[in-house]
């Protein structure tokens, strides 16, 4: 599938978006090797905001898991798949304490200051997935953070969840083209 084509149905599964966000997120991401996580559990934010991503999941040998272009949003291949994906799949975080307060967090690194200041060894490629086996400091990451309240919503699952994507999509966009800083937070409360 052409990168075009992808955007496209990323843009269609979010809803209501211009396709060339997404070409232009994942062009960047690509060229100037921003890679990224998406925080599942709402809980771990905190920890994650004060220390960093560690290699935290045991399957494949203790790791963080982060993706690059393409990958952020879904598989590249014929159709798109978006499990397993920072965007689609772990940013959308879950807090069982609360009903009414829902949460998307990913966190953004640029994989050459990774390299750079950390040593990571694994190589960057482009559309790629990335374990990553040592911790990411928080001085090495940008967090978004979307929040939204569900009270009195008559919207479908689907469409909040549409609506925390567009959310995070166009901060995703701010990010890369001005306001990555290593250490910094975007925060959207709606």
């Amino acid at each position: 599938m052409t990168m075009l084509k992808f955007s496209q149905e990323v843009a269609k599964a979010i809803g209501n978006v211009d396709p060339s966000i997404v070409y232009e997120i994942i062009k960047i991401s690509n060229d100037r090797r921003y890679i990224f996580h998406g925080i599942k559990r709402n809980n771990s934010f905190g920890s994650i905001n004060e220390e960093g991503v560690k290699p935290l999941t045991p399957e494949g040998g203790w790791a963080s898991y982060w993706t690059s272009g393409r990958a952020i949003f879904g598989s590249r291949f014929n159709r798109l798949i978006t499990e397993d994906t920072p965007f689609f799949d772990y940013a959308h975080s879950y807090d069982f304490n609360s009903n009414s307060l829902d949460s998307m967090n990913l966190a953004v690194a640029n994989y050459d200051c990774l390299e750079s200041k950390i040593g990571i060894k694994d190589s960057f490629c482009i559309d790629g997935y990335f374990k990553i086996h040592i911790t990411v400091p928080r001085d090495f990451i940008h967090l978004i953070r979307i929040e939204t309240k569900r009270i009195g919503s008559d919207m479908t699952e689907r469409q909040y969840g549409q609506r925390k994507e567009r959310l995070l999509l166009n901060s995703i966009s701010s990010v890369l083209k001005k306001d990555y800083k290593p250490g910094g937070l975007t925060l959207v409360k709606t």
